[in-house]
């Protein structure tokens, strides 16, 4: 049992280790490959290994030999924690993506706060000054609203 927080640390650093070094151990066999198929691939091995803990834990097949199963949890969730970076790496990189995966910047549609009619469009909150057309209200602050474009 773990008295301090200082060993926990410890615990939590030595299992990301282990996690990091079964990455690199599989990217030197495989490269890559997590990329090709994106963050749904990276969702699908996830899921893959849920339904794996969930057969073992969560069904009737714990019971029995528990410390036989063991290791293969604990594998299990090493392969979860790595999953999870790998996907963390996708995000972090959306160059990686595949086209059909990349995450979309928004877009902030801006409308007059006199009238409600469209003064513009923007990748990010703007800071200049719009003018509406439809009452010529004229500022720096006209309503937005964030969204994702339309693919």
């Amino acid at each position: 049992m773990l008295d301090t927080r200082m060993e926990r640390h410890n615990q939590f650093a030595s299992i990301g280790e282990e996690v990091v070094r079964i990455l690199d151990e599989r990217n030197a066999k495989y490269g890559d490959a997590f990329v090709t198929l994106g963050l749904r691939g990276i969702f699908a091995a996830i899921h893959g290994k849920y339904e794996r803990l969930r057969t073992v834990v969560w069904e009737d097949q714990w019971n029995g030999d528990k410390a036989a199963k063991l290791p293969a949890i604990r594998d299990t969730h090493l392969d979860i924690a790595g999953y999870a970076i790998l996907g963390l790496v996708l995000l972090d990189n959306p160059e990686l993506l595949p086209p059909s995966h990349a995450v979309p910047a928004p877009v902030w549609r801006l409308a007059c706060p006199i009238c409600g009619g469209a003064v513009g469009e923007a990748q990010r909150k703007p800071m200049r000054t719009f003018r509406c057309y439809w009452c010529n209200w004229q500022g720096t602050s006209p309503v937005s609203q964030t969204t994702l474009p339309e693919r």
